[in-house]
């Protein structure tokens, strides 16, 4: 019985998986945790500001808003990372550019709003690795040997 890849996976595709796997997971997280953010408990956590409760709310429904979509996020990460690790370069490259829309998505609105929430940011970073990791020569090697594969066979 043969492996449908000609050659075992090099370690930065590897690394690449793992770092987008963390990286799905911390997004969901981060998610669930904006979600549960209520409005009281928003002047909480500017100190600072003083806000009214009508901006409390709407800070509120940005945050939850937000995590929504951090959810949804999470769980793109965790598919196209899985069907990248099986050596389909379409899914590789709609990956890489997920990760970079995401880290854009949440460093503006870090900068703009103030709000980013630590598995947030250690999800950027984990994403910016494995879109390096997954580009590197090798993976490219790797890839275009499956890519090859499948076309052959």
């Amino acid at each position: 019985m043969t492996s449908a890849n000609p050659r075992p996976r090099p370690r930065s595709v590897q690394v690449a998986f793992w770092a987008w796997l963390v990286a799905a997971i911390l997004l969901v997280l981060a998610g669930l945790l904006a979600l549960m953010t209520g409005a009281d408990n928003m002047p909480g956590r500017f100190p600072g500001a003083s806000l009214s409760q009508d901006q409390a709310r709407s800070l509120s429904f940005l945050v939850r808003g937000v995590g929504l979509v951090s959810i949804v996020l999470g769980f793109g990460v965790g598919y196209l990372a899985g069907r990248t690790r099986r050596g389909d370069k379409r899914f590789r490259r709609a990956a890489v550019a997920l990760s970079y829309a995401v880290v854009l998505m949440l460093a503006l609105f870090a900068l703009l709003f103030g709000v980013l929430l630590t598995p947030q940011f250690v999800a950027m970073i984990a994403l910016l690795v494995a879109a390096v990791a997954a580009t590197r020569d090798s993976a490219d090697a790797w890839f275009d040997a499956v890519d090859s594969r499948k076309d052959s066979g």
